[in-house]
């Protein structure tokens, strides 16, 4: 969040890629926390596409802030899950 944040404001482009990326459940996150560019296989992108048309933005900001407030992982996992 903090590096997101940091590159936001000074228009620098920040991406995830890799299994985090293609993986659903935790693009909510990913788009909460300020990053707007995924790499993703070409095999995961219908679902990444229809995944990220499916999240409301304001709701994602909201759940980040709520998985960054955790103070365990497992705390989080619970919440992701």
């Amino acid at each position: 969040k903090t590096i997101s944040d940091c590159a936001n404001k000074n228009k620098i482009g920040v991406s995830i890629c890799g299994d985090m990326a293609n993986n659903k459940k935790y693009l909510p996150f990913i788009l909460g926390i300020g990053i707007k560019c995924v790499s993703v296989d070409s095999l995961f992108f219908p679902r990444v596409k229809n995944a990220i048309a499916a999240i409301k933005l304001d709701e994602a900001i909201s759940f980040s802030d709520e998985l960054l407030s955790c103070s365990t992982v497992a705390e989080i996992e619970n919440k992701i899950s």
